[in-house]
């Protein structure tokens, strides 16, 4: 009996060194692990920054290519201009632009925007309004609003505010 106690003693002194010589490889591992996410959230990083800065001078070219004018008076003589806004979406790994033109015909305003990829000219989205004499500007609905998200049905929506929050969603 005294030897199979022995024997148990030892082959638990050997596990616990064993245990012990584990729980050390696994404290390095994790040490190890927690270098290595700071590292790639790093490249991670600075490869998303080199992306939103790259999607910004394609958006800027594809302004100027597909003819907008911060200028105005390019489509006729009520044209005040044309602005853009770029973002690269990470979710998408897509560069998207939306394109504002605005203009005066007569006494009344109109507004086009377009949402697209600025690479493959994908249409994301159609906005068009146009003011009313006889209502206030936020009376008055889109004559045209459709949005087109990725992978997703078509749909329209109603109202300039329904709009916003699209482009939104897609452009943060």
């Amino acid at each position: 009996m005294k030897i199979l106690t022995g024997i148990l003693a030892a082959v638990a002194a050997l596990l616990l060194v064993l245990l012990l010589q584990h729980h050390g490889e696994t404290g390095a591992l994790r040490a190890e692990n927690t270098k290595l996410k700071a590292k790639l959230a790093d490249t991670s990083e600075n490869s998303q920054t080199a992306a939103k800065i790259a999607c910004a001078a394609r958006a800027e070219a594809a302004f100027r290519a597909l003819g907008y004018s911060e200028k105005g008076g390019g489509n006729g003589a009520g044209n005040l201009g044309d602005t853009y806004n770029n973002h690269y979406s990470t979710a998408l790994r897509r560069c998207l632009m939306v394109v504002v033109s605005t203009s005066f015909h007569g006494a009344n305003e109109t507004i086009i925007q377009s949402l697209f990829d600025v690479d493959e000219r994908t249409d994301f989205g159609d906005y068009s309004w146009v003011s009313s004499n006889t209502k206030k500007y936020w009376e008055q609905p889109p004559i045209q609003c459709i949005m087109k998200p990725p992978g997703k049905p078509e749909a329209v929506c109603r109202s300039t505010a329904e709009w916003d929050a699209y482009v939104k969603s897609l452009m943060e």
